[in-house]
């Protein structure tokens, strides 16, 4: 039986010819931090740019384990963020109009008329919402 377990971490090499460095079951950062303490200290200290999504455990583990390489965010993540958010902001409703915008709004939301009925009735009264004597 064939078991497969997305929660794995890889180590890639992206810029030379690498390819795939080493692979550790877990997403913690101390699964990351086991497989660096098993490379010897020379080839870490070399390691000067290292690209992540945008995992704050990631980024806890290169700082602890490569202080001095410098974190970037790959591409693919940043793009898939970003279709994210676009798609939301598709499917989110027209924001509405601020009151008063667009005159006067009944309870219903369809346009006022001016005054109110309880307006009307008061020969004294002036309306706020209208700015004249009902």
């Amino acid at each position: 039986m064939l078991v497969r377990d997305r929660w794995h971490t890889g180590f890639v090499d992206a810029l030379g010819a690498g390819g795939l460095l080493g692979q550790v079951e877990g997403r913690t950062a101390a699964d990351a931090l086991a497989w660096l303490s098993t490379t010897p200290l020379t080839w870490r200290k070399n390691i000067r740019h290292v690209a992540i999504d945008m995992s704050a455990t990631y980024r806890a583990a290169i700082r602890t384990g490569l202080p001095n390489a410098v974190i970037g965010v790959d591409h693919f993540h940043v793009v898939q963020l970003a279709n994210k958010m676009l798609s939301m902001l598709r499917s989110a409703p027209p924001p509405r109009p601020a009151a008063g915008a667009n005159g006067p709004r009944t309870r219903s939301g369809r346009p006022g008329v001016g005054c109110s009925a309880t307006e009307k009735t008061s020969a004294t009264s002036s309306s706020r919402r209208c700015g004249t004597r009902c």
